[in-house]
């Protein structure tokens, strides 16, 4: 079991600032219990096992909760000592750790007490932030664990709610474990909504009196697999939600009966932050000057807000300012923001130059994988802020909806410094969001954009043969939508010829990693969403001479990075395709020396995976080979693998074909 990391309200309620415990000189009983239990059969080739991963809560009349988690490991090989860790993260500036403790259990025995020193307390170092308040109290004994040691962990961490809700808690990881717990304790009269969601929820949920309890059992284990569907670990989430009865007025947390009520919290906290000032009018004027449209003003602005630096500011959370903006006028004049401030600031931007917007709350989890639940109305689901900008018919964009009450609205992400004005980021796209505008009791679905319209790769690459076996390549890869989104990201990334240089191999076939790399450039075309690079390679030995005079050569020269290598015959988890559709161009120069022998064959197929097409013709004295690759974006269980695997089969099949030479016109 497992709580959210990134959700604001529920690392303040659960963890909190002191000092640790002293040395330890003795397990408690409950360690004691785990220590001797045996390892059962389901951990498999396990490197550790989880005997225990346990949350208790208790909530008093103020909304002030104390949360002890305690956390034990068993050590199963040498390469599982990484997990004889643990800790917790609090807020600094508001939470109290009372109690910090560890053991390392060895044949029974405590192997070495373990010393105040041994723990450290860092900042959380949420990435960006320059000021955080949020801190990490951790102990990491990974360095003394040895195989059949038990690692145990107990903290105690006290700190006010800010809001009257608490999770999502996870039930289900990689490690196989024993027992997964979550448990809520309130004063007498209150009251506790909770939802459950996930596949298998936990076997058991229970109550007793005002203790509510769930818990999972015999988890077993799952290995990492190739494409994993994001949260497919994740067995089942817990929300819980208090009420405090009628007359409590000690009770400090919001609770939140409905999705405009947390519309209307966005609304006071950012009441008077969308402000501006003369250098912000003059810059918007700036970069407006000379636009032709509504959709040219919205471009200039929001590439320039991208531009911003990324940095948080993490203060004031105890009061709900890790959902409030800071001023647009502060970010513009220090040049650094988090989203929320992006968002912001280019909302002032837009209202500068006349354009309407909105602010709008989304959850970017591209790993886990995690969901918005419309049923339970909570700011603690959302981590991230863009914003829904009003246009009108002339703008033709696939992030643009049409709505019942705001009309067509241009959804942006001006925290991505890499997607480009109308597209989304892939994490986005499909998401439900929620349009923070006093009110509003309804959430929205993004747009998902098929593999043709955002996730195209065109490859063109034109190869001419020597008299041996020698050959010259000359290649253009572009990219649109999301992958030309990547490809900026690499670009910049490469800021050197060497490491333009390794992109140029990376795009390449095996069979042809031996190419020399003899030009290299890159371009990017934001105006229009496209990115390309292009090369020429020479390769010494590509072609194949056959006794008779003939020549074999095969025209898959470049990668096949961008489809997924199942190489396993059996899997246990679902898998997830990432969308995608390559478009392949390879013409092969006979340079009027050669004749193709025999043309294969035209294949093609389709699947709900995707679909494939190949095709080779002489076109003006060159064999031109023609492929298109289509890859949907689904999850795929793990009881139809085998159908999936024999679909990549079916193209690298297909991929495989020869093509014979023959000298003489």
């Amino acid at each position: 079991m497992r709580a959210s990391p990134i959700l604001p309200a529920l690392a303040i309620a659960l963890f909190g600032g002191a000092d640790a415990a002293g040395d330890i000189n003795e397990s408690p009983e409950w360690l004691n219990i785990l220590a001797h239990l045996p390892t059962p059969a389901y951990a498999g080739k396990a490197p550790a096992i989880v005997l225990l991963d346990e949350d208790t809560i208790e909530i008093d009349a103020h909304g002030v909760a104390t949360d002890t988690h305690r956390f034990a490991v068993r050590i199963l090989h040498f390469n599982g000592r990484e997990n004889a860790n643990g800790g917790a993260y609090y807020n600094g500036a508001a939470d109290k750790v009372l109690t910090a403790e560890a053991w390392l259990v060895r044949n029974g025995r405590i192997e070495k007490p373990v010393a105040k020193s041994d723990w450290v307390d860092i900042a959380a170092n949420s990435p960006g932030a320059a000021i955080d308040e949020l801190r990490s109290r951790q102990i990491n004994l990974s360095e003394r664990a040895l195989a059949n040691d038990v690692f145990g962990c107990e903290t105690k961490v006290r700190g006010p709610l800010v809001v009257a809700q608490i999770g999502p808690f996870y039930f289900g990881q990689k490690l196989p474990a024993l027992t997964e717990q979550v448990s809520v304790n309130l004063p007498p009269g209150f009251a506790l909504q909770s939802r459950m969601f996930g596949p298998f929820p936990p076997i058991a949920a229970t109550r007793d009196a005002h203790l509510w309890t769930w818990t999972a059992s015999d988890r077993p284990y799952r290995p990492a697999e190739v494409l994993e569907a994001p949260g497919s670990h994740i067995d089942a989430e817990v929300i819980v939600g208090v009420t405090a009865p009628a007359g409590a007025d000690g009770f400090a947390p919001r609770s939140f009966a409905s999705w405009s009520e947390v519309a209307d919290m966005y609304e006071q906290l950012n009441n008077g932050q969308c402000d501006s000032s003369p250098e912000v009018g003059a810059k918007v004027r700036e970069l407006t000057a000379g636009c032709p449209d509504l959709l040219a003003r919205i471009k200039a602005l929001g590439a320039y807000v991208q531009k911003v630096r990324y940095i948080e500011i993490n203060q004031g959370l105890q009061h709900g300012f890790g959902w409030k903006a800071r001023k647009a006028s502060s970010v513009f004049a220090t040049g650094y923001g988090d989203c929320k401030d992006k968002a912001n600031l280019l909302m002032a931007m837009l209202r500068e130059a006349g354009i309407p917007s909105h602010r709008v709350i989304a959850l970017a989890d591209p790993e886990n994988g995690r969901t918005v639940h419309p049923e339970f109305p909570s700011p603690v689901q959302f981590n991230h802020a863009i914003l829904a900008i009003a246009v009108d018919e002339t703008v033709q964009l696939p992030a643009v909806l049409k709505t019942d009450k705001w009309g067509r609205l241009l959804f942006f992400d001006p925290t991505d410094p890499y997607t480009v004005v109308g597209d989304l980021p892939f994490y986005l796209q499909g998401t439900k969001v929620h349009v923070a505008v006093a009110g509003n009791n309804e959430l929205t679905d993004l747009p998902a954009f098929a593999p043709g319209d955002d996730y195209v790769v065109d490859r063109r690459a034109t190869l001419a043969l020597s008299a041996g076996s020698d050959v010259t390549i000359k290649g253009k890869i572009g990219a649109s939508g999301q992958f030309a989104a990547e490809f900026r990201r690499k670009f910049e990334d490469a800021d050197g010829q060497e490491k333009v240089e390794r992109l140029v191999t990376a795009e390449l076939s095996d069979a042809f990693r031996g190419a020399t790399v003899q030009e290299k450039k890159t371009d990017d075309d934001r105006a229009n969403g496209r990115s390309t690079l292009a090369f020429t390679c020479f390769h010494p030995r590509f072609a194949q001479q056959i006794q008779g005079g003939g020549t074999v050569v095969k025209l898959d020269v470049l990668s096949r990075h961008y489809l997924p290598n199942f190489s396993e015959t059996t899997r246990e988890l679902p898998a997830e395709l990432h969308p995608v559709m390559i478009r392949d161009e390879i013409a092969l120069d006979l340079g009027g020396v050669y004749t193709v022998d025999e043309v294969p064959p035209k294949t093609s197929f389709s699947t709900e995976y995707g679909a494939y097409e190949i095709s080779f013709a002489v076109v003006q004295g060159s064999l031109v080979m023609r492929r298109t690759v289509t890859l949907n974006k689904v999850r795929v269980a793990a009881a139809d693998y085998p159908k999936l695997r024999r679909f990549f089969s079916d193209i690298a099949r297909a991929d495989r074909s020869s093509i014979l030479l023959k000298h003489g016109a």
